[in-house]
């Protein structure tokens, strides 16, 4: 894996998410009665990883997009971007949390606390630690446990420059392309939901040091018949305008000929 650092945008992560700023919506007809979530309570934040994740752990001032599901203690679930088989909604985009500054609940800036890219993980939340006595009536009840599955899309350290990332999914064949090769080339671009905002599948050809910064980067080395994987942070350059504020993307790149 390769990483290109250049001058970005600065980082914009709005805190706050639907934990703790919007309200989630329970699934439930308008108007109807809160689900009775009572039971006995949480005594404590308690959190298990369901699949491990990959590099630096996070800490206070991280941040972290994150894809979820919440529940109350019925199975009742109030808020996702994601279903239960950890796969993200396509509608959605995962959620930036800057861990331990009071932009979500409690128990997410302690759950979060510990967890890596890639991994999943399973947060049960005292109601002390989510919306209290008094909850968010009508749609969140009085002293309501939460359990959260959580599942880290990115993570960015803090005080850490965020970087293009790319890595080779097939290596191709033939000269390696330079910032005066003219090649051509297909691509797909996805938001990390998965969603499709940009699907090129004819052929571009281009001399490479006319592509966008960072995308001529990353091209260079490449031959024909291969396939680059290129991960681009928030605040990265939005050629075609659909990027959502503040998420990273990714794209797939073919180049099917380099001269």
């Amino acid at each position: 894996m390769t990483r290109i650092a250049y001058a970005l945008i600065s980082l914009v992560l709005v805190t706050g998410c639907s934990p703790k700023g919007e309200s989630p919506v329970v699934n439930s007809e308008a108007g109807s009665k809160p689900p009775d979530v009572q039971s006995s309570g949480f005594k404590k934040l308690v959190t298990e990883d369901l699949e491990p994740g990959k590099g630096p752990a996070a800490q206070k001032g991280d941040v972290v997009l994150v894809f979820y599901v919440g529940k109350f203690k019925n199975g009742t679930i109030f808020d996702s971007n994601m279903n239960d088989a950890f796969v993200p909604d396509p509608t959605k985009q995962p959620y930036p949390v800057t861990i331990g500054t009071g932009g979500v609940i409690k128990g997410w800036d302690q759950g979060l606390v510990g967890t890596k890219e890639g991994m999943v993980r399973k947060i049960s939340v005292p109601y002390a630690l989510a919306y209290g006595d008094v909850g968010d009536p009508p749609k969140i009840p009085a002293k309501s446990d939460m359990i959260f599955t959580v599942k880290i899309a990115k993570l960015y350290k803090a005080g850490v420059a965020p970087e293009i990332v790319y890595e080779d999914v097939k290596v191709g064949t033939g000269p390696k392309a330079t910032l005066d090769s003219t090649i051509k080339f297909h691509y797909k671009g996805m938001l990390l939901s998965g969603k499709v905002f940009d699907d090129q599948v004819k052929d571009l050809e281009m001399t490479v040091s006319k592509l966008i910064p960072g995308f001529k980067e990353c091209v260079v080395g490449m031959q024909a018949g291969g396939q680059r994987k290129i991960s681009w942070p928030p605040g990265s350059p939005n050629p075609t305008g659909q990027i959502p504020p503040g998420q990273p993307i990714e794209f797939v790149i073919d180049v099917t000929s380099v001269k």
